[in-house]
């Protein structure tokens, strides 16, 4: 009996020894790559719609870098990227649409 509770304790030792050695490894690499290799930070323009997918963020910007390059992006009010959306394009689009349709 006791060499069976010796031998359970030894095979939970182990395993959690390896978990443990692969924990400490995947942290000692992230600390190492983040000291040597830092990746450039980004602004972030994602959000979850209250649907669960994602959607560019209304109104306002983020920066993304990659590199020396720089990019400064535009919300608009519709989670669109760009200026902020215009009244009167609609209308007029509504139209260029609207009249070959008539005619049918």
């Amino acid at each position: 009996m006791a060499e069976t509770i010796s031998k359970k304790n030894h095979f939970w030792g182990e395993r959690s020894l390896v978990i443990l050695s692969i924990t400490l490894s995947l942290l000692l690499a992230e600390a190492i790559i983040r000291i040597f290799l830092p990746q450039p930070l980004s602004g972030t323009w994602r959000v979850n719609s209250e649907k669960g997918y994602m959607l560019n963020k209304s109104g306002g910007t983020a920066r993304h870098q990659k590199g020396s390059r720089v990019v400064q992006y535009r919300f608009n009010e519709l989670h669109l990227r760009g200026e902020q959306f215009n009244q009167t394009f609609q209308r007029s689009l509504l139209w260029v649409i609207h009249i070959p349709l008539v005619g049918y």
